[in-house]
């Protein structure tokens, strides 16, 4: 008589062990954490190679999936191919709501930036920035380079990842969208303010520079009058960029606590985001 291998051995004390049960489940925590990751640009944006971004995706599924097998209720993991589906596709949009609304935060800096050189008439040296796979203007690649130093040195990546993490919690694997809820309707109000919003930081952070700007130009402007023979419109154009950067470099105290008000908004706003739909 042959002696019983290990998966009998496991069935005849009464445990189930089922390698499809984990390798679905596992690709739906993957299905979240695929946008958050690809998304962010602290933890590497688009620039980075698809093997680092696939390595850090499988070393954070593999230290929340034990958490989050423990809360799943037996068999809660579709088998069927259109349910599982469906359910996959719902992870897909929980992590579009975090990366998005982070990756817009980011954009809003860079927006600061691309601001200041218009008006002061850099915004056609424009540079490659990497997380972007896009061009930007110097000051803007400046500006997005030193926001993700920022949120390093905030710890605003832990917090991020945290939030990821407790989503799950938050908003367990295959767990239904109530969109019949209000809350649902106020997600989508709250993302779209949140447009609105981060424009409106961008002029407000990028105000003193324009403001010297334009006191430049009225000030060569009314010179010009003065003298027609001076060429006052190349006379102003260093003038104007020079006097950009000093308001810029003096209020760098003020631009700093903006940068740093910013990614606090965006942290809070991802958690708010995932309430607004669990409601």
């Amino acid at each position: 008589m042959d002696a019983p291998s290990w998966m009998e051995m496991i069935k005849r004390i009464g445990l189930e062990f089922t390698y499809s049960n984990h390798v679905l489940a596992v690709a739906l925590v993957m299905g979240r954490l695929v946008p958050c990751v690809i998304l962010a640009p602290f933890l590497g944006g688009k620039s980075t190679p698809n093997e680092v971004k696939m390595a850090l995706i499988v070393m954070l599924t593999l230290v929340v999936y034990p958490f989050v097998y423990r809360m799943l209720p037996p068999e809660a993991v579709p088998r069927e191919p259109i349910p599982y589906m469906v359910v996959l596709l719902r992870e897909i949009f929980i992590g579009l709501t975090m990366g998005l609304v982070t990756n817009h935060v980011f954009y809003a800096i860079e927006m600061v930036g691309r601001m200041i050189d218009t008006a002061r008439g850099s915004n056609m040296a424009e540079v490659m920035v990497p997380q972007m796979e896009g061009r930007a203007t110097p000051l803007g690649d400046l500006l997005y380079q030193f926001s993700i130093c920022l949120v390093f040195a905030l710890g605003g990546h832990r917090v991020y990842i945290q939030t990821i993490a407790m989503s799950f919690e938050l908003f367990p694997l295959t767990s239904e969208i109530a969109w019949e809820n209000p809350s649902v309707f106020v997600y989508f109000d709250s993302v779209m303010r949140m447009g609105g919003d981060i424009l409106l930081l961008a002029i407000g952070i990028s105000l003193p520079a324009q403001a010297a700007v334009f006191i430049v130009d009225v000030v060569f402007g009314l010179l010009n009058r003065v003298a027609p023979q001076l060429n006052a419109y190349f006379m102003a154009m260093p003038v104007k960029a020079m006097g950009a950067l000093i308001l810029l470099l003096i209020s760098m105290t003020m631009v700093v606590a903006k940068l740093e008000w910013t990614v606090q908004m965006m942290l809070e706003e991802t958690d708010k985001a995932l309430r607004y739909l669990t409601m």
